[in-house]
C-alpha cells in the first residue's frame, strides 16, 4: 500500500506536492505557530511561547459574536446565492427570453468591481434609498454585498451543469402535464445537486475570509471573524490573536469543505447508479 507521501518516482508529481507544500502547508504552520508565541518573530524573549492568546479570544464575547454573524452570513448568502444563480442561469441557457445574453453579461459585472468600490457603492445606495436604509448596519446587507460578489462564478458553473443537460427531459415532463417548479424540482434540482453544492460552498468561504467587500458594511454589532482580525492587528496591534483567528477561518472553511465534500460525493454516486 502506497504512503500519502509516495510519489511513486513521478518528478512531475513531486515538483507539484512541494510547491504546494511551500504554499499552503508552512504558512499555515507559521500561522499556527504565531499564536502560540508571547511576541510573534521573538525568540530570543525569556517566554517565547504562551497559550494566553487563545485564552483571550476564546473568552472574548466579540469573538463569539463575529463566529455567530460569520456563520450566519455565510450560510445565508450560500443559500440565497444557490436559488438567484439558479434562476439567472437557467434564465440564460434554457429560457428563450430576449435580452438573455445582456443578462449573462450582467451576471459577469461584479468580477470587474474592486471589492472596496463594491461595498462602497452599496453602501451609497442603501444609505440614500428610504426603504432599503434600515438594512444598514446589519449582517443582511453584508449577505446581499456576498451575493452579488460571487455571482460570476455562480452563474458561471451553474449555466455550464445545465447546458450539460437535454431540453428533452423538460419536454418529457411537460407532456406528462408536469409544471415548471415541479420540473426543476424533480428533474433539474437531483441533476445539478452536486454543482450547487459547490457553488454554496465557495460563496460559504467567500463570506468567511472577504475583507475588501465588506470592510465599508461591517459595524460593531455586525461583524466577520475577518473583519475582527483585521481590527486586532490594525486597531490593537495584537497580530498573536489575530493569527488565531485566522486559524479558527482557515478550520471552519476546511470543516464546510469537508461536509460539502461528502455530501457532493454521496449525491453524485446515488446519480451514477
Amino acid at each position: 500500500m502506497p504512503l500519502p507521501w509516495d510519489t511513486g518516482g513521478n518528478p512531475v508529481f513531486a515538483s507539484v506536492i512541494v510547491v504546494l507544500s511551500l504554499i499552503t502547508v508552512v504558512p499555515m504552520g507559521f500561522l499556527v505557530m504565531g499564536t502560540f508565541m508571547t511576541v510573534f518573530g521573538f525568540f530570543h524573549i525569556p517566554q517565547v511561547w504562551t497559550l494566553s492568546h487563545w485564552a483571550a479570544v476564546l473568552q472574548d464575547d466579540t469573538f463569539l459574536g463575529a463566529l455567530s454573524n460569520t456563520l450566519f452570513i455565510g450560510l445565508g448568502a450560500a443559500v440565497i446565492g444557490i436559488v438567484f444563480y439558479s434562476l439567472i442561469a437557467y434564465c440564460v441557457v434554457k429560457s428563450g427570453m430576449k435580452g438573455r445574453s445582456l443578462l449573462d453579461m450582467v451576471s459577469w459585472l461584479p468580477w470587474s468591481i474592486p471589492g472596496i468600490l463594491l461595498g462602497f457603492g452599496l453602501l451609497w445606495t442603501f444609505l440614500n434609498t428610504p426603504f432599503l436604509k434600515a438594512l444598514h448596519g446589519t449582517t443582511y446587507l453584508m449577505i446581499i454585498a456576498i451575493v452579488i460578489k460571487c455571482m460570476p462564478f455562480g452563474v458561471q458553473f451553474i449555466k455550464a451543469s445545465l447546458l450539460q443537460l437535454s431540453d428533452e427531459l423538460e419536454e418529457a415532463s411537460r407532456v406528462c402535464g408536469g409544471s415548471w417548479v415541479g420540473t426543476y424540482l424533480r428533474i433539474l434540482l437531483p441533476l445539478t445537486l452536486p454543482v450547487l453544492i459547490v457553488v454554496g460552498l465557495l460563496v460559504f468561504n467567500s463570506a468567511a475570509r472577504d475583507i475588501s467587500t465588506l470592510v465599508l458594511l461591517g459595524t460593531a454589532d455586525a461583524r466577520t471573524l475577518s473583519l475582527l482580525m483585521l481590527d486586532w492587528i490594525a486597531g490593537e496591534g495584537s497580530p498573536e490573536k489575530a493569527m488565531a483567528v485566522g486559524v479558527v477561518i482557515v478550520m471552519m472553511v476546511v470543516l464546510v469543505s469537508l461536509l460539502a465534500r461528502m455530501l457532493g460525493g454521496r449525491f453524485i454516486v446515488k446519480g451514477g447508479e
